[in-house]
């Protein structure tokens, strides 16, 4: 009878554990995992504490306002130890406030290190701590609640001369005077979002935004009550290179205005013109033979649009991934065969159909 297998005798090399792998191979690793596993990693031995704690990790900072509120001092220790974090985004999930001198003492740890910032609407924070962020002399991109920046914190901003990309949406507090001085004390700017600013966009912001940051890639001004025609002319004249350009709601602007951006601004592969209930057909024909690379476009309300520009658009816009059409009064038939022939192309177009309107028509 043959004699059982004997038990392999444990050697050293199964007594290893995650803690005795190379550092690179422990990067590798961690890489895969949440910031908040990290931190628990990093309280079970020293050995992980120190790998957890390598600045390859930590490169980007996610983090709530309820988490540095409530674990405040745990959060500051864990970060003196982190030295090159690069970018940073603080949300607010549940609402809650945090005292503005927790905010700023973790972002001013990286200020020579940081390179962008993201804080969500929701979080709060002063005019008074908005203006200390031009201690952050490497920031290249900043997104930070409009509703909190007033002109001396918008005067203090100007001097990021390092600054590529600006988001001030829902700036109500500033004037148009400010938005120039800001823009006049900037040369590096390539995205800009000053959406939904009231009155304070106009012509001579937009002249003084394109004039001094001729490379501009990206711009949004939705919902801005002043802009109209002549605040193309600028965006047509100096910025070439634009890709991205959003005007939803601008109801002011003209068929040959835009026309004259879309000849000009070849680049364009974004271009929303949600509401802008004057333009017609002309506009889609322009669009048709200058925006070869347009990817996306948005004509939400554009009553004057009718089928065959959109099916000129569609023929010549061979790029073109998404297109919005609702609200436009278009053959529901013909929109189906739209999207079975460009099948490439997410066009979108809601209308019930007649029998539910008018169930809908007869129960009022």
């Amino acid at each position: 009878m043959p004699e059982p297998p004997k038990k392999r005798q444990r050697s050293d090399e199964d007594e290893k554990s995650l803690a005795d792998l190379p550092h690179e191979v422990c990067l590798m690793i961690f890489r895969q995992l949440t910031q908040k596993d990290l931190i628990s990693l990093s309280e079970t031995c020293r050995r992980l504490r120190d790998v957890s704690r390598d600045s390859f990790l930590w490169k980007e900072l996610c983090i709530d306002s309820e988490v540095l509120r409530s674990h405040h001092n745990s959060i500051n220790a864990f970060t003196d130890k982190l030295e090159s974090v690069e970018r940073i985004k603080v949300t607010n999930t549940l609402m809650e406030s945090v005292p503005d001198s927790a905010l700023l003492n973790l972002l001013l740890k990286y200020k020579h290190s940081l390179k962008k910032l993201a804080l969500a609407d929701e979080v709060s924070i002063s005019s008074s701590s908005v203006e200390r962020l031009k201690r952050l002399e490497n920031i290249r991109s900043l997104e930070i609640p409009g509703s909190q920046v007033s002109k001396g914190s918008l005067t203090a901003l100007g001097k990021l001369t390092q600054l590529e990309e600006i988001r001030l949406p829902s700036c109500t507090k500033i004037s148009s005077n400010d938005l120039v001085q800001f823009f006049k004390n900037t040369s590096n700017l390539k995205a800009v979002d000053i959406s939904d600013c009231g009155t304070a966009v106009n012509t001579k912001v937009i002249s003084a935004l394109t004039e001094h940051n001729r490379q501009l890639e990206e711009l949004i001004v939705d919902e801005s009550d002043n802009f109209n025609s002549a605040s193309l002319k600028p965006i047509a004249d100096n910025c070439q290179n634009l890709n991205h350009l959003s005007l939803e709601g601008c109801d002011g602007i003209s068929d040959a205005s835009l026309i004259n951006v879309v000849k000009k601004c070849q680049e364009l592969r974004f271009l929303s013109l949600g509401m802008c209930r004057g333009i017609s057909c002309k506009v889609l024909k322009a669009v048709a033979n200058n925006l070869g690379k347009l990817e996306h476009l948005d004509l939400y309300g554009c009553s004057f649009i009718r089928e065959k520009s959109v099916e000129t658009l569609l023929e010549n816009c061979g790029n073109l991934k998404y297109l919005n059409v609702r609200g436009i009064p278009l053959n529901t038939q013909f929109i189906d065969s739209m999207k079975e022939k460009y099948k490439k192309t997410e066009i979108v177009f809601y209308q019930k159909p007649r029998a539910e309107r008018t169930r809908a028509r007869n129960s009022c």
